[in-house]
């Protein structure tokens, strides 16, 4: 498995998960008063079960503590939307 490296998009409200420079998921997120609410995750079924949204989360939590920033309502569940890409 290659190495999975997130980015904030901020003009999207999203940050964005890649593989070897392609995109295999995404979380969604508003942001008011310095407090982000993550409000979906988005893996496309061709990356189902390989451990994308759980390497999403983890990176993407800890960019927000980096920040000094705080989260509000995070759900992770086994549930994930599935979109194609």
């Amino acid at each position: 498995m290659s190495d999975q490296h997130q980015s904030d998009q901020p003009e999207q409200l999203r940050f964005a998960a890649e593989r070897d420079g392609v995109q295999v998921g995404h979380i969604e997120y508003e942001v008011a008063d310095e407090v982000l609410t993550l409000t979906h995750t988005i893996v496309p079924e061709e990356y189902a079960g390989q451990g994308v949204a759980t390497a999403m989360a983890r990176g993407v939590l800890d960019e927000i503590r980096s920040r000094g920033l705080k989260v509000a309502g995070v759900l992770i569940c086994g549930g994930l939307d599935h979109q194609a890409s």
